[in-house]
């Protein structure tokens, strides 16, 4: 068996970047304030949410998901959306 370098590496990323309302990547720890409004891809379209920030717990919610965020978790160094939870989930099975 011959081996080829193709000249190219492959990456597993976690989640979503998340952006500003003016679609500009998060890429500051500081940037990601509690209460503003911010852009989630997802599976549905870009979704609008509301940071929220409680002692160590950061996330954004919007009307039907809560959105769990992180920072700097790979090498693209900005804020990320690592997972989405549905709410009427949750209120359905008492979590």
């Amino acid at each position: 068996m011959n081996d080829l370098e193709i000249g190219w590496i492959a990456r597993e990323y976690m989640g979503q970047e998340i952006m500003n309302l003016s679609k500009e990547k998060l890429t500051k720890k500081e940037d990601l304030i509690a209460d503003e409004e911010i852009l989630i891809p997802s599976l549905t379209g870009i979704v609008k949410a509301k940071v929220v920030k409680k002692e160590e717990q950061t996330y954004a919610e919007s009307d039907n998901f809560l959105f769990i965020l992180e920072f700097d978790i790979d090498d693209r160094h900005c804020w990320v959306c690592s997972g989405i939870v549905n709410k009427k989930c949750l209120e359905k099975y008492n979590f």
